[in-house]
């Protein structure tokens, strides 16, 4: 099972541009945590969220955050993961839409 995130404009969901697995998202709540802080806006791990251009720069800024504070040996192994994914909110040019399963 995984979140699937599509371009906000891709409304048949035709063209996944990546996803993250339920346990590398909980990895990452310090994050979802920020974003539900800073914007009030929730991903919903089994329904449907869009996320706004501005949303997608914090999503990545918080990412970078979570990045630089890793201290324990099970994120240290998935540090190049999270950071494959940090630049994949970056390249982002628009919104996403993330498809829970």
């Amino acid at each position: 099972m995984a979140i699937d995130f599509y371009d906000l404009g891709d409304v048949h969901f035709a063209q996944l541009l990546f996803k993250i697995e339920h346990h590398d998202f909980d990895c990452l709540k310090d994050v979802w945590l920020g974003l539900k802080n800073a914007t009030g806006i929730y991903i919903d791990q089994y329904g449907k969220t869009r996320i706004y251009p501005t949303q997608v720069k914090l999503i990545a800024s918080l990412i970078k955050e979570h990045l630089e504070k890793i201290s324990s040996s099970d994120e240290k192994a998935k540090r190049p993961y999270f950071f494959d994914l940090y630049n994949k909110f970056v390249e982002t040019e628009g919104g996403l839409i993330a498809l829970g399963d």
